[in-house]
């Protein structure tokens, strides 16, 4: 066995650690509670293990895909499953019982079976040679990238300034988030010819500004060019993510300039990389709690909040609860609901008043309901039940291998893309790559295409932004193992 093939049984052995603890332990503990506990740290451990090592590892093939289930995995499940084990208080708000119970033991195996798939689907060895598709080939040019994303943010802020009142009326509106509702956002979660036409303008604005930011990372552009498309990229992103409160919108629009300067500059293969990591989880951190506390009119900032508050960010990431819940919900109080998501993402792009009758999921309508007692397409917000509880409450245990595999595969595929990106030393392609990459962790919440057209309309750009060349510059063999 090759070095590479001992490494990835290392790997695929430690992420099945949790399972199979979970299994020994039932067979020889009757208390439900202490297994629930020690397969919950084994999770943790094997996760944020994972995530750690495959971060310094990037260099080696398959840790990017590694990195994106692990990391994945401990944000949306484990980090959340650790507050449940450690905080009786966090076990009442986010289950109701300050114990967990046995009934919660197969919820619990469903999440560790799921990531030890993930992690077996993540290590799969993608074809050899693959490259970036023929209208790639090239380089970005950073002034069509500036100008196309200009006129797209442009098209974006149209809707805000032809319904706003008045001025000084659209900046409270703006500043005031989700506490006030605004003819140019739509929060609908049934659509019409006017959310379908605000989600078409939203999308295109998202991607100028991330187009604007990762212009100003290249290093062949002019400086005044360089500085007038950060501070414009600046300036969209935080008003399109203050104005819609949508917490998405802030990692499709920072993280994939982020980083791809992180890739392009080769900060990953140095030490300081995890400060510069560190120092960007931290201001998405409170980024997203400010937008959090902005959404919520009936609480400013930092009244009445508690530490648990904080580090839990009021629940808004905690899936492993949320699987808890799928499982206690199907199929004991409803039937399987036998729906795919991939008739979502066929469906989805069609709008509804071109298409009547276009079918709508009754998972999410029937979910939310139970768990929060509101009627979605009635009314406003969503709670999603994340990938595993969706999966399975459609179809049971196939349910989440299904989930394991695809999550498995997207992560390989956004690896083979971004490996093909640093290939030709674009920023752009590799910002790119990042950006489908953080639609792919995102989707942990919930497999949908609601958040994926600015991913497609900022690939778009990228491809519109390139200049042929008649041949290809080849890349420095020297370089050829590494990712970054």
């Amino acid at each position: 066995m090759t070095s590479t093939g001992r490494r990835r049984s290392v790997i695929a052995s430690i992420a099945w650690c949790p399972f199979v603890l979970h299994l020994a332990a039932s067979s020889v503990v009757s208390d439900g509670v202490t297994v629930s506990r020690l397969s919950v740290v084994a999770l943790v451990l094997s996760s944020v293990g994972l995530a750690a090592w495959s971060m310094r590892h990037l260099a080696h093939s398959g840790m990017a895909s590694l990195f994106v289930t692990s990391a994945s995995t401990s944000l949306w499940y484990a980090y959340p499953g650790a507050l449940l084990v450690a905080s009786a208080t966090y076990r009442q708000q986010a289950l109701g019982s300050t114990e967990l119970s046995d009934r919660d033991l197969t919820a619990i195996a469903g999440v560790e079976l799921f990531f030890g798939l993930v992690v077996m689907f993540s290590l799969l060895k993608g074809r050899e040679g693959g490259g970036l598709p023929k209208v790639w080939i090239g380089t970005t040019s950073p002034e069509r990238l500036v100008g196309m994303g200009l006129i797209c943010v442009g098209v974006g802020f149209a809707p805000m300034a032809t319904m706003g009142p008045s001025l000084s009326s659209t900046v409270q509106a703006v500043a005031d988030s989700r506490r006030t509702e605004k003819d140019w956002v739509t929060t609908d979660n049934v659509g019409n010819a006017r959310s379908a036409l605000l989600v078409l303008t939203s999308s295109l604005g998202v991607a100028g500004g991330t187009a604007l930011l990762t212009a100003g990372i290249f290093r062949s552009a002019g400086t005044g060019t360089r500085i007038a498309s950060l501070v414009a990229g600046l300036v969209t992103g935080v008003l399109f993510a203050v104005d819609t409160g949508t917490r998405a919108i802030v990692v499709l629009l920072f993280v994939p300039p982020f980083g791809a300067w992180l890739i392009s500059r080769r900060i990953l293969l140095k030490r300081s990389s995890v400060a510069w990591l560190m120092a960007g989880a931290i201001v998405l951190f409170v980024a997203q709690r400010e937008l959090l506390v902005a959404r919520n009119p009936l609480r400013p900032f930092g009244v009445d909040e508690t530490v648990l508050d904080v580090v839990s960010v009021s629940g808004t990431i905690d899936f492993f609860s949320e699987t808890i819940h799928s499982f206690s919900f199907v199929p004991g109080l409803h039937d399987w609901f036998r729906e795919h998501f991939l008739v979502q993402f066929a469906t989805n792009p069609v709008p509804r008043f071109l298409w009547k009758g276009k079918p709508t999921s009754s998972l999410g309508l029937e979910y939310a309901y139970w768990r929060w007692g509101v009627d979605i397409y009635a009314g406003k917000g969503n709670v999603l039940p994340g990938v595993v509880g969706q999966e399975y409450m459609s179809w049971g245990w196939l349910g989440v291998v299904e989930a394991a595999a695809v999550m498995g595969l997207l992560a390989v595929a956004v690896e083979r893309m971004a490996r093909a990106a640093v290939s030709v030393k674009d920023p752009a392609a590799i910002a790119a790559s990042v950006m489908v990459g953080a639609w792919v962790v995102l989707s942990y919440r919930m497999l949908s295409p609601g958040i994926l057209y600015p991913v497609i309309t900022f690939v778009a750009l990228v491809t519109l932004a390139r200049r042929r060349l008649k041949k290809a510059k080849a890349t420095d063999p020297a370089e050829k193992h590494l990712v970054w």
